[in-house]
């Protein structure tokens, strides 16, 4: 699966396996020489995330504690020489992931969704949550109590405010918001009727 186009002159090729669910191999793709560089590999084949800062030199990557545990633990990917560090490593819910990676303006920040359980028709918790690439913090913008959609970030819309959905527990229709990362300002932009959007770019 081809993820990101990194400075113009290499594409990351993520190899998916166990139905398409799973990677087991990141590789960085010459698009001038045709030279292939394994720069990440899961002999466990658990990966389950693999996201590219756009046009950087960074990735992350999560990697499932088992088949049947969806909880994960991220690292950062240096694409350049292939060294992981730790960014999370406790047992808590910002490790159960249920959106996209979103990556800020200045590729320091990852926002997304952590939910408490991905149990159908279970009354869970959504949470839009920013990861500081850098330090490996996790900050909380909101919280969501039982929602009728999930509720994501869908992009940055500054340095410091995301475009998110449904923080109202709307049910049928998208409806936009914008927020600040700690939480404030919270702004309804629109109601988007008669179908979700699932895709937007900055």
């Amino acid at each position: 699966m081809i993820d990101k186009l990194l400075g113009q002159k290499k594409l990351l090729l993520s190899h998916l396996v166990g139905g398409g669910m799973l990677n087991d191999r990141v590789a960085l793709l010459d698009t001038q020489t045709g030279e292939m560089q394994t720069v990440y590999t899961d002999p466990n084949k658990l990966t389950s995330i693999v996201s590219a800062a756009p046009g950087g030199e960074t990735a992350i990557v999560a990697r499932k504690e088992s088949t049947t545990n969806p909880r994960v633990k991220l690292q950062r990917l240096d694409l350049m020489n292939g060294s992981l560090t730790p960014l999370i490593e406790q047992e808590d819910a910002n490790t159960l992931i249920a959106s996209v990676l979103v990556w800020s303006p200045a590729r320091n920040k990852v926002a997304f969704t952590v939910v408490n359980s991905f149990e159908k028709g279970s009354q869970g918790v959504n949470k839009i949550v920013v990861l500081n690439i850098d330090t490996g913090r996790v900050s909380t913008v909101v919280e969501v109590a039982n929602p009728a959609l999930l509720a994501r970030p869908l992009a940055w819309l500054s340095g410091n405010v995301l475009l998110v959905n449904n923080l109202g527990g709307e049910a049928l229709d998208q409806v936009l918001y914008s927020i600040h990362i700690d939480g404030t300002g919270i702004q309804r932009i629109l109601s988007l009727s008669g179908g979700r959007f699932l895709t937007v770019l900055p």
